[in-house]
């Protein structure tokens, strides 16, 4: 291996390290307490990632008890939390299909249930 492929190597890695895309994901509620933890972190290495792609994977992160929170057997939507994206509503945006840029913070609160 020359100096060459190393360096073309290295040079590829990087360039695929700056195209990935890294999102927070803040969880809230009865959400929080399934997951086990409040704050996630999730990496893509697509340069362009929707809604519904980030609920997929940390859907499969966390099980089929949390999955079910936001999708029916045949992988529907679902669930009626409240979502938002750097504090925006989804319902202000695209809903599920609003892109996600590295750096995002989305987060998800249950719907609040009274009596």
């Amino acid at each position: 291996m020359t100096y060459f492929d190393i360096f073309l190597r290295f040079a590829l890695i990087s360039i695929c390290w700056l195209v990935m895309v890294k999102i927070k994901v803040k969880l809230h509620g009865g959400i929080r307490e399934i997951a086990g933890k409040s704050d996630i972190e999730v990496d893509f290495e697509e340069k362009k990632v929707d809604l519904y792609v980030v609920l997929q994977k940390i859907s499969r992160m966390f099980g089929q008890h949390f999955r079910g929170q936001f999708f029916d057997v045949n992988g529907e939507y679902t669930a009626a939390f409240i979502i938002a994206i750097n504090g925006l509503d989804i319902r202000r945006l695209k809903g599920l299909k609003t892109e996600v840029s590295s750096g995002d913070i989305i987060s998800i609160v249950p719907p609040a249930a009274g009596g």
